[in-house]
């Protein structure tokens, strides 16, 4: 063993279930593998020595941090199946062979914030400072902070999210960890950061509402495949699917089978749609309509099977993110990528509703040809910041900047501040409009619809197509 070489091991002495001391792996023997810790300011090597029950109590090796259960499968095979166990509160091990440090994670927090740091740059330096650092780094620095953070947030939810957390978060992926972690962890967190305001002395009055796209992610080209529900609005948001392509496939595993599915013989296409509300309400049955292959007429969507409708969009958008990859690689192969044109029509296009921009004139609107992007992929997130800049809320733009998306989020930033008044946005002048319409739907709805807009003060005059709005302010006598 290198003098140079940490050794690590798991803090349990004793088997849980018979109480006998566990028996200890030694360095370079079976039970010990060598593992990598990304430290700072370089990285670690070290043996990460496994701990077993010598009575065979319960087929389990004991590691730093987890514990790792053997499940036999058919043909001899066996899988482990890892679960969080006395954590280590040096290292956070994803697996027997690589660890993160906690100082790592604990600085990595604010040099995303303060240096902009990325995964990507993370891994890429670390490869080149060090020739051992395993492939795929910048993919398990991701994953390793966020089951980290999990850890820690279940913890201050509660025992009953801690227990049931531990059994998944080391197994599932980071995906299916945040869906089926969110309902308990997005209002801790909100309440984490309303407490910070109310400390920081924010008025509670007033917040401004802005996107950043330059935080984006690719997504499942499948439209229409997420209906969210708005309780505060009685209303039902129709998006695109959220969820992350199945490697270089243009869509996730779900609609991938969607779009490979045969066609069953003399079944009628659907030729044609149409979305004229992606906010809808429950009884409404006319948001989305088709036209088949051979008929003139427009129909809802729920009058045809729902195998023959997944299999058009999924079809329609695997076919439309395809021919944007082969123009982009000829635009590339031609060195002329900078200088190629905008296409008039591109991928979101015929996928969102123009209904919001023909009741107003300017030109402040977010789901215009230019704003679309034309991939499918996310439009960055929608953040509500507080007057000395703190985010208090935020959420994930599927797609583009949509105005259903932005009136989504405003209501549920006026749910959770009661004594909200007054909303800053770079496009109120639509999303006012947006209110008018919705106003008889639910009350907090009501309240929407009774801020005015204002056009910000001190600027010097400008077309009414250029003008940019940015104040609502509630009707008020005095």
């Amino acid at each position: 063993m290198e003098r140079s070489f940490l050794v690590v091991t798991s803090q349990r002495t004793s088997c849980p279930h018979c109480q006998q001391p566990l028996q200890q792996a030694k360095p370079g023997q079976t039970g010990g593998v060598s593992a990598q810790i990304i430290a700072e300011p370089a990285l670690l090597k070290a043996w990460h020595l496994s701990g077993f029950c010598p009575a065979s109590c319960q087929v389990a090796t004991y590691w730093c941090g987890f514990v790792a259960f053997r499940v036999p499968r058919d043909k001899q095979r066996c899988t482990w199946r890892k679960e969080v166990d006395l954590p280590d509160p040096d290292h956070f091990f994803l697996n027997s062979r690589l660890g993160l440090a906690t100082s790592w994670l604990r600085r990595w927090r604010y040099r995303m914030f303060a240096h902009r740091a990325s995964f990507q740059g993370e891994g890429a330096l670390l490869r080149l400072t060090n020739t051992n650092v395993r492939y795929h780094i910048r993919h398990q620095l991701r994953d390793g902070w966020a089951r980290e953070i999990l850890c820690q947030r279940a913890v201050e939810a509660g025992a009953a999210v801690s227990d049931g957390l531990r059994k998944s978060v080391l197994n599932a992926s980071i995906e299916t960890l945040i869906a089926t972690n969110w309902a308990w962890y997005e209002p801790l967190m909100f309440a984490r950061r309303r407490a910070q305001m109310e400390a920081a002395g924010d008025r509670q009055d007033i917040l401004a509402i802005d996107g950043n796209c330059k935080l984006h992610r690719r997504t499942c080209g499948m439209p229409f495949a997420e209906v969210i529900a708005s309780p505060y609005l009685n209303k039902l948001l129709l998006r695109g699917c959220s969820a992350m392509p199945h490697g270089r496939d243009t869509l996730c595993c779900k609609h991938a089978g969607d779009r490979d599915r045969p066609q069953q013989p003399r079944a009628e296409q659907v030729g044609r749609h149409r979305l004229k509300r992606a906010l809808h309400s429950q009884g409404d049955v006319c948001h989305l309509e088709i036209q088949m292959q051979g008929h003139g007429g427009w129909q809802p969507a729920c009058t045809v099977k729902e195998e023959a409708l997944a299999k058009y969009f999924a079809s329609q958008a695997d076919r439309n993110i395809r021919r944007r990859r082969e123009r982009r690689v000829e635009a590339r192969s031609q060195k002329w990528a900078g200088f190629r044109p905008r296409r008039a029509i591109t991928f979101l296009a015929p996928w969102h509703s123009i209904q919001p921009r023909q009741t107003s004139t300017c030109s402040t609107h977010k789901e215009s040809a230019k704003d679309a992007h034309a991939a499918a992929r996310t439009a960055g997130f929608l953040f509500a910041v507080t007057e000395s800049g703190l985010l208090l809320d935020v959420m994930e733009l599927i797609g583009a900047e949509s105005l259903s998306q932005r009136y989504h989020f405003t209501a549920q930033c006026a749910h959770r501040l009661p004594s909200l008044r007054c909303i800053v946005h770079d496009d109120s002048c639509h999303l006012k409009a947006m209110c008018l319409r919705q106003r008889e739907g639910s009350p907090l709805a009501e309240r929407l619809a009774n801020f005015e807009r204002v056009v910000q003060g001190g600027l010097p005059p400008k077309p009414a197509a250029e003008q940019r709005h940015f104040e609502w302010l509630p009707n008020r006598n005095s």
